[in-house]
C-alpha cells in the first residue's frame, strides 16, 4: 500500500497510509492529513487513485502545491516524488516493484563461461563458432563422464530395540516474570491537552491538541508558544500516531521530557511534563484529567 511520510526540517514527523480511494491534505481539522501552517490552504489538495497510481491535485491553494520543485495543479506521482506544500515535505512512496528488465531473468554461470573459452582454446577455433560450441560441450561431457561419483552415504542399520525411555521429566526452561508493559496510551473518545502550568505567553493555559501534528515554538505558525532568550521558532513537535502521542525534537536536545532532554523523539504518557525554554507545561490526556479534576478533596 501506498504511504505519505511528512517531513519537517529532513525530519519525518508522521507517515499515512493511502488506504482510501482520495486523502485530502490541508489546515482545516477535518482533513485526512492536517498540516498546522498558516502558509497552508484550508483544504490545500489531495491524493487520488487513478488505476494502478496515484495523482496529487492542487485545490486551488493560496501559495500552491509542488512536485520535485515544479507548481502543478495535477501530477501523476512516482515511487520517491516530493511534494512540497508551505515548509513541509508529503514524500510518496509505492510498495510495487519495478518490472525486470529482459534478457536477464537467467543468470548466467561465469565458471561455466571460464572452463569453455579455455577448451575453445587448446581447439584453435574462434570465438563463439558453432563448431567449437559443438566440440567444446562434448568435450565438457566427456570430462563429466570421466568424474567417478562420490558413494552414497551407508545407512545406518535399524536399530533391534526402542531407545531407552528415562524415568526423569525432560529439563524445563526456566521461566522469567515478563516484563509489565505499560497501558494502552490512547483510549476510544479521549482527546490530549497541553496545561501551561508556567511561562505561558498571553492568555494560553490550556491547548487541545487536534489533528496529526501540532508545533510548539516562538514561531507564528507554532500552536503552544513558548518563552525564553533566543527560543527557536519551532523547538518540538507534538505528533498523534495509532499507538500514541510522540514528542519529536525539532531543535534536538531543547525540550525536555520529565526532565530529560529529547534528541530525537518521546514516547508522552499523561501526566508528562514538557519543558521548552521558558515554558512548563503537562500532557493530559482528556478523561485522566477529567478523572483527576473529580476527585473529591481530603
Amino acid at each position: 500500500m501506498a504511504k505519505i511520510f511528512i517531513k519537517f526540517n529532513a525530519a519525518i514527523i508522521n507517515e499515512v497510509e493511502l488506504s482510501k480511494n482520495e486523502v485530502r491534505f490541508g489546515r482545516k481539522p477535518d482533513n485526512d492529513i492536517v498540516i498546522n501552517n498558516p502558509a497552508v490552504s484550508g483544504y490545500h489538495g489531495l491524493f487520488k487513485k487513478e488505476g494502478d497510481g496515484y495523482v496529487v491535485e492542487d485545490l486551488n491553494s493560496t501559495n500552491g502545491t509542488f512536485v520535485n520543485g515544479r507548481r502543478i495543479k495535477k501530477s501523476h506521482l512516482e515511487d520517491n516524488d516530493n511534494i512540497r506544500v508551505a515548509k513541509h515535505i508529503l514524500e510518496f512512496h509505492t510498495d510495487s516493484n519495478a518490472p525486470k528488465p529482459k534478457g536477464l531473468d537467467i543468470p548466467i554461470d561465469p565458471t561455466q563461461e571460464a572452463k569453455k573459452e579455455v577448451l575453445r582454446k587448446s581447439l584453435g577455433l574462434p570465438p563463439e563458432s558453432e563448431e567449437g560450441k559443438k566440440e567444446i560441450d562434448e568435450k565438457s561431457e566427456e570430462k563429466e563422464e570421466k568424474k567417478e561419483p562420490a558413494p552414497p552415504p551407508t545407512p545406518a542399520p535399524p536399530s533391534s530395540s526402542p531407545p531407552p525411555i528415562s524415568s526423569s521429566p525432560p529439563p524445563t526452561k526456566p521461566t522469567f516474570p515478563s516484563r509489565p508493559t505499560a497501558p494502552q496510551q490512547k483510549s476510544k473518545g479521549s482527546h490530549a491537552v497541553i496545561k501551561i502550568v508556567s511561562g505561558a505567553v498571553g492568555d494560553q493555559t490550556e491547548v487541545p491538541i487536534r489533528g496529526l501534528v501540532t508545533y510548539i515554538g516562538s514561531a507564528d505558525q507554532a500552536v503552544i508558544k513558548i518563552k525564553g532568550f533566543l527560543a527557536p521558532g519551532l523547538a518540538a513537535a507534538i505528533s498523534q500516531r495509532p499507538e500514541g502521542y510522540f514528542l519529536k525534537a525539532v531543535k534536538p536536545g531543547y525540550p525536555k521530557v520529565n526532565g530529560n532532554p529529547v534528541h530525537e523523539q518521546a514516547l508522552l504518557e499523561s501526566g508528562a511534563l514538557i519543558e521548552c525554554g521558558g515554558t512548563n507545561m503537562v500532557f493530559y490526556l482528556s478523561d485522566d484529567k477529567k478523572k483527576g479534576s473529580e476527585k473529591e478533596p481530603h
